[in-house]
């Protein structure tokens, strides 16, 4: 990695330290406590009609290495869950995108889209 990958993923991890909430990421039975910050991307996509859908998510982005079940690091999944302040948001692939990437040339950070789902 370059000094500036360097540089920037370490400030991303204090970013998140100081910005991010408390959550807890959820897949199956298993529950993580992770911090992350929110956000909120719109993706547009064409209808069988033609006609031009836009959705919105509610982003999740925190640290890569913290995500972990049984001592290894693990990639978001359609269908894992995130709670927050008891609020439930569900793994999605918004407009056939991918539901995650990560943010940094590091791949110190990940980006989860997510929608609210009835608790």
């Amino acid at each position: 990695m370059s000094i500036f990958s360097n540089l920037l993923a370490a400030g991303l991890s204090v970013l998140n330290d100081v910005a991010g909430d408390a959550v807890v990421y959820q897949r199956g039975n298993v529950e993580i406590a992770w911090r992350a910050r929110q956000g909120a991307m719109s993706f547009d996509s064409t209808d069988t009609n033609s006609l031009t859908v836009t959705s919105r998510t509610k982003d999740f982005i925190g640290q890569a290495a913290t995500l972990v079940i049984n001592d290894e690091p693990i990639e978001p999944t359609e269908g894992d869950r995130i709670v927050l302040a008891g609020v439930t948001y569900e793994v999605i692939r918004p407009s056939g995108q991918n539901c995650w990437y990560f943010v940094d040339p590091a791949n110190s950070e990940l980006r989860i889209h997510t929608q609210q789902i009835p608790n």
